[in-house]
């Protein structure tokens, strides 16, 4: 295990798909096709079949393709579901960015310490991500 930083991951991992998601979605016509939504989501085929089923939907589209998202299992599906939930995305505490990304509070309040500021927002969030350490497989 190597550690890395949170803003490593993002950068690395987490904006890159979620810019793929993105043009995905501006770009597909729908409905989106079930191989290629599966594959976008980190999710087996059955998976998302699954989700179709239980939520009643017949075809992917722009308005259930956020339902099959929050339900999915992989990691971007959680992490945008633990988003959603939050009730004021727009300021971010320390207990919001635990919750979203996952983190011990712990690590998030010894970052937010190390640069003396405990709210963010989406200009700022990436300064609290540079300091908190992750581990990392590769």
């Amino acid at each position: 295990m190597k550690t890395k930083t949170l803003l490593d991951e993002y950068n690395f991992n987490i904006s890159p798909k979620l810019k793929e998601i993105d043009i995905y979605l501006k770009s597909e016509k729908e409905p989106f096709n079930i191989e290629k939504t599966a594959k976008l989501l980190n999710i087996s085929k059955e998976e998302l079949i699954k989700i179709m089923d239980i939520y009643d939907i017949e075809n992917i589209n722009l308005s259930n393709f956020f339902i099959i998202m929050k339900n999915g299992s992989s990691y971007i599906c959680r992490l945008i579901s633990r988003k959603i939930n939050c009730p004021n995305y727009e300021k971010y505490s320390p207990e919001i960015i635990s919750y979203i990304y996952n983190i011990e509070l712990e690590k998030v309040y010894t970052a937010c310490q190390k640069i003396n500021c405990y709210i963010f927002n989406e200009k700022t969030i990436k300064n609290i991500f540079s300091e908190i350490k992750i581990q990392s497989d590769v």
